[in-house]
């Protein structure tokens, strides 16, 4: 993770030096899938990959993004729901050759992590005075190692308890599962209604995150809202950014 980090500060150093001569935005989130990828294939598959270069992945993002495209489209079309109907369209079958290049390559969840990192590179330009303190308690706690250019470990990521709040609020805004559906096998009672079995249930993640009864100014980036002392009270199913219960997300 190390190896892939240096090579994404690298890049993106390059994007924005020298400082007086900015002229264009550029996406984050491209170098974010890239370095995500690569950590992904060295940590869960144990084999170095391609130093982030784009041409490397190009044919396997363009699946992931298509996919995801196609998904979105067949959840707003009632026609295209069956199973069958969806397999015979062209839609199907696109979707069918991308989730062959998605296999081939063995998709591990990089898409959410690139997600998270892009928002919270985001939120913390966007509040610089929350990045300062970030900024601050790397040097604190890792400013020898770093200098001294020793690897950072786990137990060290672990030790930076402000910048994990300051993910913690980032996936509070921005989940990277927005929205979770489920079926319902038994009548489920809310209230004076009840919701029949082979009902659909969906819980929008991230309108539940901007309850103002449980996150006061829900849109204010505020990563104190993940102290200790004002979590102690909060119910835990107010916050679900991986999901929840037996088909929670595994990497949570």
């Amino acid at each position: 993770m190390c190896q892939e980090t240096d090579i994404l500060i690298d890049r993106l150093g390059k994007l924005i030096q020298p400082q007086d001569e900015w002229s264009d935005v550029f996406d984050v989130v491209r170098y974010a899938k890239l370095c995500a990828l690569d950590t992904t294939c060295k940590t869960i598959m144990g084999i170095s990959a391609h130093d982030q270069d784009e041409s490397e992945y190009l044919e396997y993002v363009t699946a992931i993004e298509r996919i995801t495209s196609i998904l979105h489209q067949r959840f707003l079309t009632p026609w295209l729901r069956p199973e069958f109907l969806f397999n015979l369209s062209s839609l199907g079958r696109e979707h069918a050759r991308c989730i062959k290049i998605t296999h081939a390559f063995s998709d591990k969840g990089h898409d959410t992590i690139s997600s998270c990192f892009s928002w919270t590179l985001y939120l913390l330009g966007q509040n610089p005075e929350i990045q300062e303190l970030c900024v601050q308690e790397i040097e604190v706690l890792l400013g020898e190692k770093l200098k001294e250019g020793e690897e950072i470990t786990l137990r060290d990521l672990n030790s930076l308890e402000y910048m994990e709040r300051c993910i913690k609020e980032t996936l509070r805004l921005f989940p990277v599962i927005p929205i979770i559906g489920r079926d319902l096998k038994t009548p489920l009672k809310i209230k004076e209604h009840t919701l029949i079995p082979g009902t659909t249930v969906v819980v929008a993640t991230y309108i539940l995150h901007r309850d103002p009864k449980i996150f006061p100014n829900p849109e204010q980036f505020d990563p104190d809202r993940f102290c200790e002392s004002n979590m102690k009270d909060r119910n835990p199913y107010a916050y679900t950014p991986f999901s929840v219960g037996s088909r929670n997300c595994i990497g949570e």
